[in-house]
């Protein structure tokens, strides 16, 4: 037998296990990443109904037509910060 051949045992088996499963997770840069398209996801979804409720509201309200653009005109600047962060990964 090789001097550096390993003696199957459990234990290494349970190491040589243990260090395939740490190289198959996910790296933090790429949960990180994972996250933030996530937030560009749910901020135009937010942007979306944000739309949907001026569309809804048909200028009958003055407080509506007032605050909702500003509102979506954040989101939307949110959405850019976003997006640029996530190129910067």
């Amino acid at each position: 037998m090789r001097r550096d051949a390993k003696i199957l045992t459990v234990k290494n088996l349970y190491n040589e296990c243990k260090k395939l499963r740490v190289m198959a997770s996910r790296s933090t840069r790429n949960k990180i990443r994972h996250n933030v398209s996530t937030a560009v996801v749910n901020m135009e979804k937010a942007q979306n109904n944000l739309v949907g409720a001026a569309a809804l509201a048909d200028e009958r309200s003055d407080y509506i037509s007032d605050n909702l653009p500003v509102m979506i005109a954040a989101v939307a600047s949110v959405i850019d910060v976003i997006r640029a962060f996530e190129k910067g990964l």
